[in-house]
């Protein structure tokens, strides 16, 4: 979607190079699969589970501090993701910003006509 609506805006990207700008926004969103790690030694099962059993203040350290750095992962992956599509269709990052935000917000209105409809 991000090539198609980058076109709109007159991007200049192929399909593929906009492929590679998405691939290196998603290295944060790998690295913070990492921080899984001391979720579940913390909650063991109770990471899968809707209630989770009540934790130490220890384990509610780790478990803010692995939130705090999930949050910076995903700005840190925003950031990446706009300046990627800026890159690859040469064009300013308040362009890719509008491309990267319009396909979420197509799907808004989407999923929103589905649920008045049904």
């Amino acid at each position: 979607m991000y090539w198609g609506i980058g076109k709109v805006f007159k991007g200049s990207a192929s399909f593929k190079e906009i492929l590679k700008a998405t691939a290196w926004a998603n290295i944060p969103i790998v690295l913070s699969l990492l921080l899984w790690i001391p979720d579940i030694r913390v909650f063991k099962l109770g990471a899968f589970s809707a209630f989770p059993p009540p934790l130490s203040p220890g384990e509610s350290g780790i478990i803010i501090a692995s939130s705090i750095m999930e949050t910076v992962l995903s700005v840190w992956y925003i950031i990446i993701l706009i300046k990627a599509i800026a890159e690859a269709h040469q064009f300013s990052s308040w362009k890719a910003l509008g491309t990267a935000i319009l396909p979420g917000g197509v799907m808004l209105i989407f999923v929103a006509m589905l649920m008045v409809v049904s």
